[in-house]
């Protein structure tokens, strides 16, 4: 098994190797050309990779979230029917993000359960409550560029 990797990085590396001795034959400006299509490649792959890595991330910190450390939450529910899986109040399509934002805008209570009766005092709270446990159990990725 391990001759047969070997083999394969073998003749990788003989594959690049015959490449660049074609490549060092054309101009400098196919060479410059060949190499911007490679680097615009080996980014769009890498860029790929990540996406794929932090979707999966994602995916894994939301399953975690329905299940165990969304009990403490009465009144939020995460159900991909609704507003494609974005956290609601439990009963309404009001998403905790929108919540965010009045309260972001300056919004009272007051004003909030006016504008929207159907909503409790508890729903903001709530609502806010959750924001603290996502910004507290954030995760961050540094994306190194060049």
């Amino acid at each position: 098994m391990k001759m047969q990797t070997t083999g394969k990085v073998l003749d990788s590396k003989n594959s690049i190797n015959h490449f660049l001795e074609s490549i060092s034959k054309l101009s400098l400006d196919d060479q410059l050309m060949i190499s911007e299509i490679i680097h615009k490649r080996v980014i769009e792959a890498k860029r790929k990779e990540i996406a794929k890595s932090v979707k999966e991330s994602k995916e894994e910190y939301y399953g975690k979230l329905k299940g165990k450390e969304m009990k403490e939450f009465n009144r939020i529910e995460i159900n991909q029917a609704i507003l494609t899986g974005k956290p609601i109040i439990r009963g309404t399509r009001i998403s905790i993000e929108f919540i965010i934002k009045l309260v972001a805008q300056r919004w009272t209570d007051e004003q909030i359960l006016k504008e929207y009766p159907v909503l409790i005092k508890e729903d903001i709270q709530e609502a806010l409550h959750y924001a603290e446990m996502l910004v507290q159990n954030e995760e961050v990725y540094p994306i190194l560029s060049k």
